[in-house]
């Protein structure tokens, strides 16, 4: 938890259970703007606030999910198959919603 005005404009915090980004140039009315709508709002200097970090993921996961990925498309379904299962062996809801993001990435830039 940080104050307000430590973020760097475009950073993303959350703040009263939401989503929200710092805005470039806060002017006197909003200074923050939700990421999924475009309710803006402003922000005393000194709230407090929680960063939003990307969960990461170990490099052995993410060899796992990108391996599953290419052998799927590749016609290997047994192998893409296992290669998920052993990925997701032991995951909690923070690694879960890492792998999310880095198979949705994956799939954003044509792996």
């Amino acid at each position: 938890m940080i104050a307000f005005s430590k973020l760097k404009p475009g950073e993303r915090f959350e703040a009263d259970g939401e989503a929200w980004k710092k805005l470039d140039k806060g002017d006197e009315l909003d200074n923050a703007q939700t990421l999924g709508r475009r309710q803006t709002r402003k922000f005393s200097p000194d709230d407090i606030v929680a960063p939003l970090r990307m969960p990461s993921l170990p490099a052995w996961r993410r060899w796992l999910l990108t391996r599953s990925l290419r052998w799927q498309i590749a016609g290997f379904t047994t192998w893409a198959r296992w290669s998920w299962r052993l990925g997701r062996m032991f995951a909690s809801d923070k690694v879960d919603q890492a792998m999310a993001a880095h198979v949705a990435q994956l799939l954003m830039m044509g792996e």
